[in-house]
């Protein structure tokens, strides 16, 4: 393993750096626990409602009134003729008039004629003058209408309900009696929202139900307490009440109304009662359930709620409802996690795919808390018949890979990253993909993965790796307006780091905290700025906290008081192995080599100094044999020392020094080392470059071309040296592909922008792309511009050389000798390609005149005694042989 990763945890301070894999908030102690914690079990309420109807009030009035009073009231037929013109009527037969509509509305309906309802309403709709028999005409019209199976009822009841006045009750009690029947949950809850109290019982009742069936139950118990009256006067509502209690977990206030409840509510109060943790009372309640599989179920979970789970396997059994015992594993996850039974998680086998993968999903969770990392990897990849769990258990396999694999976290946080479509997943994925990424110094692939991300934890690690990279400005700005302890400790660092000590001071007096990583700080800041006595006070005061006595020994060993530092280290009893490093390094910064070189040998079998120890023995042998000599002699040691952390990064960095060195065969040496055991380190893109570039060198451009496949094959992300290795294999296969990648780093200015451009310089045959390329850096790069310039001067066709002719005189003029002369090689061509050959030998000639050291000095001097050769010049032919004889051959 690479490195240390702790999850859930971030821990920074300056000098002696831990960085750590965290989380944020998104983590399964918060999220998943969620899934399983202690909750009702969502089944339908039934409440048989026992409160009145207004509307059936109304019915039964209007039929004991027609009953008593049928002659005097109801006996008239329709209307007759004189009614209907308002001109002949009088005042009392206008109301006589109305009275008779109206009496005949009702007496239709009693009868359950609603077609005459609804042809007299047609008839008569526009004759009343009373509001309140209009507004009653028409909601018998509307009754009657839906009697007929009418859909323009709904919406006149609607109406009616919404905005009636003298009827409201009646018809509001009667619309939601039709929308409870067909189950239109959705629409009482809206209309219910917009009636305004106090509503009649039976509709309120029904909107309370309707919201329970919506699982709204905060709302519904808000409802009920704005309602106090009804519930004094009905004891439906003190179901309703005590039913909101319980899907709102508060089961304590369901067992203080169940003096008040009807037996409607016996399940509700024996599962309260286990929740509770009361078991003989919830046994007192479930002999009054009358369901058998509710009964099944309640004594499934009382046997859980014991610990009894040997007798719970045989009650899970009889619970043949697969929701059902899913709410039962949760229960049992709520109750006893991370503490869990296997083989009773085994006992809830589920059929349907919605549920299939949770027992084991749950026992992956319940390793990842117990940190069993391994197993719970192997438990999450089982996960694939749940479709909900899937991902998500792919998500935690990729944490808990961090652990153990890290090369296979990364590719399972990918795919996260790339195929997932929870929002919380992905952008949980990216912030832990780019701090293995931060890790492993892939910076800018960090920073990538980062962008877009405004949440604080992003931008305290954003600001975390340009203080890495040394970018205190950039640390500074991402971490702007985050208040808390970690970003105070990264600002107070990077002020540190930019040498502003009274800026740093400020942070830490504002920060108000004695913390030890603060402290340690403080110390740095004292031995930074000379106050050593300051320092040592605080080394000597605070040494029990590991960081301050490794940083704090290491100032003094800088500062040269070896004597201390020697103290302070040998004051420790037994020394953990990062401070015999020290001790090591302390031998040899005092030239006790010897002594220092047996610390090393000593330490190079503690796994977690291992790489410091060998680090060390080459660091002191090559000023006794050289570099490369001690490297050899450590690559041997290295052979034969057991595994370590870092060990693939120390032949990485061998690897490098030689490839540098020009060792070819020592680098092989280390490269068919490093292979076979270390294919999938984050070293391996490094090692497989440093392999490319030997083959490029040696001319094995297929084997330097598969080398860079395999590097990226490793990686989702090419790296920029990989790219220019890669444009440098392709120029044996393919010139014009390697000048397209070398065009697209130039175009990028990025790391390679001035390779790339001597590339293009080097390989292109357009003539005005290398003086264009040249130009831009006229101004920065004068060496780089002049060799623009000759290759131009060198590779331009003469008619391209013509058209520029204004430039070349420019060079002709400009002081700069190189120049000079690759203005003249240019006149020289074009005059020779118009004919003046003569013109054109002493052009050349007067190059080597110019500068006989330039670089166009010896093609010049062989182009001129070609002309003269061919001219027939003996003379001056032999002349310029001799001059060319002066220079070395180019």
């Amino acid at each position: 393993m690479y490195y240390k990763v702790i999850l859930f945890f971030l821990f920074f301070f300056f000098a002696s750096v831990v960085y750590a894999v965290d989380m944020p908030d998104f983590s399964f102690q918060g999220e998943e626990l969620s899934l399983f914690a202690i909750r009702p079990v969502f089944r339908d309420l039934e409440i048989p409602l026992s409160i009145p109807s207004s509307y059936t009030n109304y019915v039964e009035k209007q039929t004991i009134e027609a009953a008593s009073e049928m002659v005097a009231k109801y006996g008239a037929a329709e209307p007759s003729f004189f009614y209907r013109f308002r001109p002949t009527t009088t005042i009392s037969s206008i109301f006589n008039g109305d009275k008779a509509y109206r009496n005949y509305f009702v007496k239709r309906f009693l009868l359950k004629d609603y077609r005459g309802v609804i042809k007299a309403y047609k008839d008569y709709k526009d004759d009343f003058s009373t509001p309140e028999f209009k507004e009653e005409a028409r909601i018998l019209y509307a009754f009657s209408l839906f009697n007929r199976n009418d859909k323009t009822a709904v919406d006149t009841l609607a109406d009616s309900c919404l905005n009636g006045k003298e009827f409201r009750n009646e018809v509001c009690d009667k619309y939601m009696e039709i929308l409870w029947d067909n189950k239109d949950y959705d629409k009482i809850a809206e209309i219910g929202g917009k009636l305004h109290n106090p509503l009649p019982a039976y509709t309120f009742s029904v909107y309370v139900l309707s919201v329970f069936k919506n699982k709204e139950f905060a709302k519904g118990a808000e409802l009920i307490s704005e309602n106090p009256d009804l519930i004094f006067k009905y004891q439906d509502f003190n179901d309703l009440r005590a039913a909101a209690e319980y899907y709102k977990n508060n089961y304590g206030n369901v067992a203080k109304l169940a003096p008040y409840c009807t037996d409607n509510l016996v399940f509700i109060q024996s599962d309260s009662h286990i929740n509770l943790g009361r078991i003989s009372e919830a046994e007192q309640f479930l002999k009054k359930v009358s369901s058998h599989s509710d009964r099944r179920y309640l004594e499934a979970k009382i046997k859980i709620r014991q610990k009894k789970l040997k007798e719970a396997v045989g009650a899970l059994k009889l619970v043949t409802n697969e929701s059902e015992r899913f709410e039962l594993l949760n229960y049992y996850m709520a109750l006893e996690f991370p503490a869990l039974n296997r083989d009773f998680l085994s006992q809830f086998g589920f059929v349907s795919p919605e549920y299939a993968d949770y027992p084991v999903y749950y026992e992956g969770l319940q390793k990842f808390a117990s940190k069993i990392y391994s197993n719970a990897a192997e438990l999450f990849a089982r996960v694939k018949t749940t479709p909900e769990l899937i991902w998500q258990a792919k998500f935690y396999r990729g944490v808990a890979l961090m652990y153990i694999d890290p090369a296979k976290a990364e590719s399972e946080i990918i795919d996260i990253l790339n195929y997932s479509r929870d929002s919380s997943q992905i952008a949980a994925s990216r912030y832990l993909l780019a701090q293995v990424y931060y890790l492993k110094k892939e910076y800018d692939e960090a920073v990538q993965l980062l962008d877009g991300c405004p949440e604080q934890y992003c931008r305290q690690l954003r600001s975390e790796i340009y203080l890495h990279r040394g970018r205190y400005d950039m640390a500074m700005t991402n971490i702007e307006g985050v208040d808390s302890f970690q970003a105070r400790l990264i600002r107070a660092t990077a002020y540190f780091n930019s040498k502003d000590y009274d800026a740093a001071r400020r942070e830490i007096e504002e920060a108000k905290t004695t913390s030890e990583e603060f402290t340690h700080l403080k110390m740095m800041l004292a031995f930074k700025e000379g106050n050593v006595a300051e320092g040592t006070a605080i080394l000597t005061a605070n040494q029990k906290y590991r960081p301050v006595l490794y940083d704090g020994v290491k100032e003094l060993m800088l500062a040269g008081d070896y004597t201390r530092a020697g103290k302070l280290l040998s004051s420790v009893k037994n020394l953990p192995p990062d401070m015999e490093i020290l001790n090591a390094k302390l031998l040899a910064w005092s030239g006790k080599t010897k002594e220092a070189r047996a610390a090393y040998k000593k330490l190079t079998k503690e796994s977690s100094v291992a790489y410091d120890a060998f680090s060390g023995i080459i660091a002191l042998e090559k000023t006794s044999q050289g570099e490369m000599e001690a490297i050899a002699s450590v690559l041997k040691e290295l052979q034969r020392a057991p595994e370590f952390q870092q060990k693939d990064m120390l032949l990485s960095q061998m690897a490098s020094k030689t490839a540098r060195a020009g060792e070819n065969v020592l680098l092989i040496q280390i490269i068919n080392i490093f292979f076979p055991a270390y294919a999938n380190s984050p070293y391996a893109n490094e090692m497989y470059a440093e392999r490319a570039r030997l083959f490029y060198t040696t001319g094995r451009s297929q084997e330097c071309l598969r080398d860079i496949a395999d590097a990226v094959g490793k990686s989702p992300l090419l790296a920029q040296d990989l790219r220019f290795i890669k444009a440098q294999c392709t120029e044996a296969v393919n010139m014009q592909n390697a000048l397209t990648d070398y065009r697209a780093m130039f175009a990028e200015k990025g790391q390679f922008y001035l390779p790339a451009a001597v590339k293009i310089m080097e390989l292109s045959d357009k003539s005005a792309e290398i003086l264009s390329i040249a130009g831009e850096f006229k101004k920065d790069n004068p060496l780089l511009y002049t060799e623009g310039v000759r290759r131009y001067a060198e590779t331009a066709k003469p008619d391209e050389l013509k058209d520029n002719e204004k430039f070349i005189k420019t060079l002709l003029n400009d002081k700069s000798k190189a120049l000079s002369c690759a203005g003249l090689f240019a006149l020289a061509r074009m005059q020779n390609e118009n004919g003046k050959g003569g013109d054109a030998a002493k052009t050349y000639h007067k190059i080597y005149l110019t500068d006989p050291e330039d670089y166009f000095a010896a093609p010049a001097l062989d182009a001129a005694i070609k002309i003269y050769d061919k001219l027939k010049m003996p003379k001056e032919t032999e002349q310029m042989k001799a001059l060319r004889k002066k220079i070395k051959k180019r």
